[in-house]
């Protein structure tokens, strides 16, 4: 059997993705090994992962704590502490800190986040096959333009706008300047400096990508690349939940779920805004019950008694509150939308950063739900799309049928298979039968462009 290491981010939506494959895989007789910061330790061992803690001295416990801070000043200065932080890593990728870490588990298989890619240029030094294994909806897939040339276009620029966007914000120490350090380490381990992907997600070319959703959901129209693998959704339902007041939630009653995601702090005058606007929704329906799940960066007292219909946590355990609800607020993060999906519930997709506007239109187009701009949210415009999700079931005959496939494909190994299929034939081949093309069917080509 093989040894295969996983190095996803340390947070919640990177680490939970990858829960049920590991189980999945150890179930067959392999070894799954998880590496990565101390923040990543005990979402991975209380779960019975086993995990190899690297970078201890770079990134001590809590360096990747949400960005809390209450006032702008201080959110500067936790970024240049991170900053920091992630540049005294880079030196040490480039002298070689992850040697040992390959050395000790000898990986017949990286599994690699794109979210963190070095070990990937580790993997190709050593000869070790590598696996992307994207939480989200990858970069050239958040623009499924049909013309590859607008694509290309649009790449470029985005790259060009990225890069200077981060060398002003170099010089204020709060990002940092990746390519010569990306170029450095590229030569350690002997992969060509001028193949280096252009796009900042990645370092590594042309690796297999499993996309951790059907193509019946994450798939664009037209053309796409044959490295992404389709797979199920890779919910665990047998996770670890947070605690919660039960004896608080009302039986008989609509329940309006609302979450802002594991980690926030991307916006706290926006991320203010939603909350204010939900907050005024449930004082507006006081026959609803309302869940609110503010994430770390924000304290529930100021929204737990706004109405007695109202409880607000920090975290709530999704996977059980969500079979109860009626419609679900959410703010687009990839796995939240594919947990909502799995139990047939309505979306209001209130996007904040990264890919969620992205995952957000994808959902309109889908017929699972609706996008309200945060920016323009008020409690009146989130109580018209909350009044048709809830007292409209006809309009969710699109959920119904998206669930019933995110159901069935959750039910095959397709994700198992594409990696012991990897392991069998290399890095080269992305194929594998067990993956399909569409609910209920199979076809040869995992990835296979439509």
């Amino acid at each position: 059997m093989a040894t295969l290491l996983f190095t996803p981010f340390p947070g919640r939506g990177h680490v939970h993705p990858t829960l049920k494959l590991a189980r999945e895989l150890r179930a067959r007789g392999h070894r799954v090994v998880y590496a990565g910061p101390l923040d990543s330790r005990e979402l991975i061992t209380s779960e019975g992962g086993e995990f190899v803690p690297v970078m201890e001295e770079q990134f001590p416990a809590g360096s990747f704590a949400p960005l809390a801070a209450p006032t702008l000043r201080e959110h500067l200065s936790q970024l240049r502490l991170f900053v920091r932080r992630a540049e005294h890593a880079l030196q040490a990728i480039e002298a070689g800190a992850l040697d040992s870490l390959f050395e000790r588990v000898r990986p017949d298989l990286l599994v690699c986040d794109p979210l963190l890619p070095y070990p990937a240029l580790v993997a190709h030094g050593l000869q070790v096959p590598t696996l992307f294994f994207n939480t989200n909806l990858p970069q050239p897939l958040i623009f499924p333009f049909l013309d590859p040339t607008r694509t290309s276009r649009f790449l470029r620029m985005r790259v060009r706008v990225i890069r200077a966007g981060f060398s002003l914000l170099g010089r204020l120490g709060l990002a940092l300047r990746l390519e010569p350090y990306n170029e450095r380490i590229a030569r350690r381990y002997g992969y060509p400096v001028e193949s280096l992907a252009q796009e900042p997600e990645y370092l590594v070319r042309g690796l297999p990508e499993m996309i951790l959703a059907p193509r019946e959901f994450a798939e664009p129209p037209g053309p796409v690349d044959s490295r992404y693998l389709f797979v199920g959704p890779g919910i665990d339902l047998e996770r670890s939940e947070p605690a919660f007041p039960w004896e608080r939630l009302a039986a008989d009653t609509p329940l309006v779920l609302f979450s802002m995601g594991s980690m926030g702090g991307y916006s706290r005058t926006l991320e203010k805004r939603v909350l204010d606007a939900v907050a005024g929704a449930a004082k507006a329906r006081p026959q609803w019950q309302f869940i609110l799940a503010v994430n770390p960066t924000h304290e529930t007292t100021r929204f737990d008694n706004v109405a007695p219909n109202v409880v607000a946590v920090k975290y709530a355990p999704l996977l059980q509150l969500l079979p109860r609800a009626a419609v679900s607020i959410t703010h687009g993060g990839f796995n939240t939308v594919k947990e909502c999906i799995y139990f047939g519930v309505p979306m209001v997709v209130v996007p904040l950063t990264y890919d969620q506007p992205a995952v957000g239109r994808l959902v309109e187009r889908k017929g699972l739900g609706v996008v309200c701009p945060p920016k323009t949210l008020t409690s009146e415009s989130l109580l018209r799309q909350l009044d048709v999700l809830v007292g409209a079931p006809a309009r969710h005959g699109a959920m119904t049928a998206m669930r019933d496939c995110f159901h069935q494909r959750e039910q095959d190994s397709s994700a198992v298979d594409a990696i012991e299929h990897l392991l069998q034939t290399g890095p080269s081949s992305s194929m594998t039968p067990t993956a399909t093309s569409s609910c209920g069917r199979r076809s040869m080509g995992a990835g296979s462009s439509r």
